[in-house]
């Protein structure tokens, strides 16, 4: 019996069975990079080595839904507190692994229910998988189920845009559904929230310039229920949160008491966090010095041949701080992308016009709630890449995007080919800015990274 085909990729047809097969094998391939090349199973309890207390694992069950003083005060119902209970019984690279697996096939089946576009969901499920935005698990306190976390969005987003474009009841109750559980997955879903703030005007302008006023009374509904969320949440956070304030990680900008400060520090914070998501799909020469990546901070002080020592370490420093040069370019040419995709959906509207504008504005201000916190040291390099997941889903959103616009072109070089370029592109970045993390952990002092390429060469070397 002939398979129904589903979907194309160019003369490519691709079928419900083919679509199983590419699912399986991004499966083994997770748990390949993630437990061999990646060395999972060296990961460590991050929730034993901060040292949380008995009591922690004694609370009532409804106390799990506070902030958690044990764990960092952090508020994170839905993944860290998950996790730290799971993790008394399964070890942190299978909970990793499992929780990476599962974002790989929610962002399949959902970009896919939404765009009918196999080469977007494929190519955003391939990111997904090769991308290191939760590398930091290696080095630091981490948190083993933070690609759930994208997930929660992924599945939040689906259902805001299921509720305007479709309104029924059924609909708005999984929207607060999936809302109540995305703020209860870990404070930074308010980087969302403030996404659908800054894009609530345009959106409103081009839905009533379509005279689409059903759906601006939704819009504006859904709005509306989040804006309610959001102060509720704070003012819980503020009131029995712990570990915030002044000499705290999360301390404002606004303990600078001076506009002067403040403005010299939210800048910084929004290019910086703009360029650590852009940089995961970069070649790891365009992440920062290439010296400093290849050859290390004493190679390059070394070269100098003891020329004006005692001041040396600005030499360092330059190396350090080379790649804002690359991020002020990329930064610019984004706020460029951004005017000509608004125009542009002025003139047509479609999924793709409004998503190549959504992801935009996600990998410019993705990270707008953790831009008015103090610029820190551990910002000094486009390094926690963690800090702008949102950031990057407009990466994954964009890059899926061009993966999709290479399906429809009729070359001569046949899209099939021309997606499987690109992939190779994205596997090559993946495992290379592995490697370009390790260096800059090194050099800002937080910790040892595997490198997944020398661990590839070592197997084969072994199997030769």
């Amino acid at each position: 019996m002939t398979p129904v085909i589903a979907y194309q990729i160019g003369n490519y047809a691709v079928t419900k069975r083919d679509m199983v097969v590419f699912l399986t094998i991004l499966s083994l391939l997770n748990y390949i990079v993630i437990l061999i090349l990646d060395n999972g199973f060296a990961l460590k309890d991050h929730f034993t080595l901060i040292g949380a207390p008995q009591r922690f694992h004694e609370q009532k069950f409804w106390q799990y839904f506070l902030p958690q003083q044990e764990i960092n005060g952090s508020w994170s119902t839905a993944t860290y507190v998950f996790a730290t209970l799971i993790q008394q019984h399964l070890h942190p690279a299978i909970v990793y692994s499992v929780s990476n697996n599962i974002l790989i096939l929610v962002a399949f089946i959902i970009s896919l229910k939404l765009f009918r576009s196999i080469a977007f969901s494929s190519t955003a499920s391939f990111l997904f998988l090769f991308s290191p935005i939760s590398y930091h698990i290696h080095g630091m306190y981490g948190l083993t189920m933070f690609p759930i976390l994208i997930c929660y969005l992924i599945i939040f987003s689906y259902f805001f845009i299921r509720t305007v474009t479709q309104f029924s009841y059924t609909n708005l109750l999984f929207f607060i559904v999936s809302l109540f559980v995305f703020a209860l997955a870990y404070e930074s879903w308010l980087n969302a929230a403030a996404i659908i703030f800054l894009t609530a005007l345009p959106v409103r302008y081009i839905l009533r310039k379509n005279e689409l006023f059903r759906e601006v009374s939704v819009f504006y509904l859904l709005v509306f229920i989040l804006l309610c969320t959001v102060i509720v949440y704070l003012m819980i956070k503020m009131s029995i949160g712990f570990y915030f304030g002044q000499g705290r990680e999360s301390e404002l900008w606004l303990y600078y008491k001076s506009f002067p400060a403040i403005l010299s520090d939210f800048p910084g914070k929004v290019i910086t966090y703009f360029y650590a998501a852009l940089s995961l799909v970069l070649p790891p020469d365009l992440t920062g010095s290439s010296a400093l990546y290849r050859y290390g901070p004493e190679w390059i002080l070394n070269q100098q041949n003891y020329y004006h020592q005692q001041m040396q370490f600005l030499t360092y420093m330059n190396h350090i701080f080379l790649w804002r040069y690359y991020a002020g370019i990329a930064f610019a040419l984004a706020l460029v992308a951004l005017w000509k995709t608004w125009r542009g959906l002025l003139q047509v509207i479609g999924w793709r016009q409004w998503l190549a504008f959504f992801c935009l504005v996600m990998l410019l201000f993705g990270s707008s709630a953790y831009s008015i916190i103090k610029y820190r040291p551990m910002h000094s390099m486009p390094f926690l890449a963690y800090q702008a997941w949102v950031n990057f889903l407009g990466v994954v959103g964009l890059f899926a995007l061009a993966a999709d616009w290479l399906s429809r072109r009729a070359w001569k070089l046949k899209p099939v080919y021309s997606i499987a370029a690109f992939w190779t592109y994205i596997v090559y970045t993946g495992l290379a800015v592995r490697t370009a993390l390790g260096m800059q952990a090194i050099n800002l002092n937080m910790g040892n990274y595997p490198d997944p390429i020398g661990r590839l060469w070592s197997l084969i070397a072994r199997l030769l």
